[in-house]
């Protein structure tokens, strides 16, 4: 079995230009990045993010030089999990040069944010020091742990990644910032849901079921909606933050699938069956079955099968997504 790395991946959004927009259900950006053809996700859209460094384990006050409770933590805040917030706002920045909670005058601190970006990709430790030069706090607490995924068992490499939230202010707040790195990045763009989900369906973008997935939840929330989860206005579900690591299985009228928490065939549904998932119906599934290319291993779709309370972590039961 392969060791599992832990990473993190940053979902960050902003409001289209118009004000109105704000209160309609999808209308707004999501930064996506394209991998190269080469890495562990090769030619993919995802998230900006990626494994967290020993350096990020340093969150105290000293290395960043800042005053008692720099964090500003609220009580919901799992203190466990400040390297995987450092780890996202940190490869975000050193992927996309998109510095997440920096103001106009952090930005004329920065100035040359290219050769900030290659000394953070060469040592995860100058992200501090960048931090202490420019006098600017990573804004802990405005990332929202908005999901937990763990590659499944059988694949070579794997990850256990922390997918966490977060918002800026306004359309054109990151415009000054943002460029790939062009060594793990290729292409960076900002995407509504429905235009990446699109762009999916017709095979413009690559995804994996996380990202779709997410993207899939996202388009049933409002901007002021996810502002709200920002601000812990409101908080996201514990049952929504279930490592969801999939698990190979076989039956008669689905073939090989993945089932993931939910699925009465999986041993986390088993196991937490008279609390988290007590509402679920006699025969539940949550699962994924993959399409391949002929006498290939090449996967070209794969299917969403969601029934007895489930709704496949926000998509449509039964819908069909090509990869």
């Amino acid at each position: 079995m392969a060791s599992v790395r832990p990473a993190s991946s940053l979902i960050l959004c902003k409001p289209l230009a118009a004000p109105a927009s704000r209160t309609v259900k999808g209308q707004f950006k999501v930064l996506m990045v394209k991998r190269n053809a080469r890495g562990s996700f090769k030619s993919l859209h995802v998230y900006p993010g990626g494994a967290v460094d020993n350096a990020d384990g340093d969150t105290s006050a000293s290395a960043y030089k800042l005053e008692s409770d720099p964090w500003q933590l609220d009580p919901h805040t799992q203190t466990h999990l400040l390297p995987f917030r450092i780890a996202a706002i940190r490869e975000t920045f050193e992927e996309s040069g998109v510095l997440v909670g920096a103001t106009a005058e952090h930005q004329t601190r920065l100035a040359d944010s290219l050769a900030w970006r290659n000394k953070v990709l060469n040592d995860a430790a100058q992200f501090a020091e960048m931090a202490r030069s420019i006098r600017w706090n990573p804004p802990l607490n405005r990332l929202v742990h908005w999901s937990h995924w763990i590659t499944p068992v059988v694949e070579k490499k794997r990850f256990d990644t922390h997918f966490f939230l977060t918002t800026v202010d306004s359309e054109a707040s990151t415009a000054s910032q943002e460029g790939v790195d062009g060594s793990e990045l290729v292409h960076l763009e900002w995407l509504t849901p429905s235009e990446a989900l699109h762009a999916f369906a017709t095979q413009t973008v690559s995804l994996f079921p996380p990202q779709y997935l997410t993207l899939m939840e996202l388009s049933r929330f409002t901007f002021l909606e996810l502002e709200d989860f920002v601000h812990r206005r409101v908080l996201r579900e514990p049952e929504l933050l279930i490592p969801n690591q999939p698990e190979p299985y076989r039956c008669e009228e689905d073939g090989a699938v993945l089932v993931y928490p939910g699925d009465l065939q999986h041993s986390m549904t088993r196991s937490l069956a008279d609390t988290t998932f007590k509402r679920l119906a006699p025969g539940a599934k949550n699962r994924i079955r993959f399409s391949f290319a002929d006498g290939s291993k090449s996967v070209t779709g794969f299917d969403l099968i969601a029934t007895g309370g489930n709704d496949a972590f926000g998509a449509l039961p039964r819908s069909r997504a090509r990869l």
